[in-house]
């Protein structure tokens, strides 16, 4: 239990917030770069990874309520 918390930790501070950074300051970084930031964490399956992907997608067309209802449950 004590690893996953550690992971979940690591996780967080090397793949999540950086990619939500990113987000915020997406004039600066593509969505296919916020996806390699993402994908590059090993905890993320490919399952999930096609619902973020979507998300992002979601985002980058600014339809924010089916891009908030997937992101929030996939970085938690």
């Amino acid at each position: 239990m004590k690893a996953k918390e550690l992971a979940y930790i690591m996780h967080r501070s090397t793949n999540i917030l950086p990619s939500l950074e990113a987000l915020e300051n997406s004039k600066d970084y593509s969505i296919e770069e916020i996806k390699k930031l993402i994908q590059e964490c090993p905890f993320v399956t490919d399952d999930e990874m096609n619902f973020i992907s979507e998300a992002l997608e979601d985002y980058s067309k600014c339809r924010w309520i089916p891009f908030i209802c997937v992101i929030v449950p996939s970085f938690e």
